[in-house]
């Protein structure tokens, strides 16, 4: 005879079944947890997955706005700059600004500031 637990004997042409599975996945409850599990770890996966391809866009999104915004304020100081720089040459090529009257310094350095766009 066959003495190993659980195995199928025969004796006299009966024969006898293994007993019901121990442990959790034995009962109906532990295979209804299973079943739930098997449902939800995909969906649980899938969330994860969206949630990381959100950040990834909200990060390229941010990105984006940083550079248009740094060459906004490039092109912002460029104008500035060039501004200044045709100030400097305007009052630099005025023959009222080179001598010692301030009061004519004065009104020539506003004349020439008056024909720059300052804005």
């Amino acid at each position: 005879m066959n003495s190993t637990p659980g195995a199928v004997t025969f004796s006299a042409g009966t024969a006898t079944a293994r007993p019901a599975a121990s442990g959790w996945w034995g009962n109906l409850r532990g295979r209804l947890i299973l079943i739930a599990l098997i449902a939800i770890v995909p969906i649980v996966g899938l969330t994860m997955y969206n949630a990381v391809q959100v950040r990834r866009r909200a990060l390229a999104d941010g990105r984006a706005t940083v550079e248009r915004l740094a060459r906004l304020a490039e092109s912002d100081l460029e104008r500035s700059s060039r501004g200044a720089h045709q100030l400097l040459h305007a009052m630099a090529g005025n023959p009222a600004l080179r001598g010692d009257d301030l009061a004519a310094c004065s009104t020539g350095a506003a004349r020439c500031s008056a024909y720059l766009s300052w804005d």
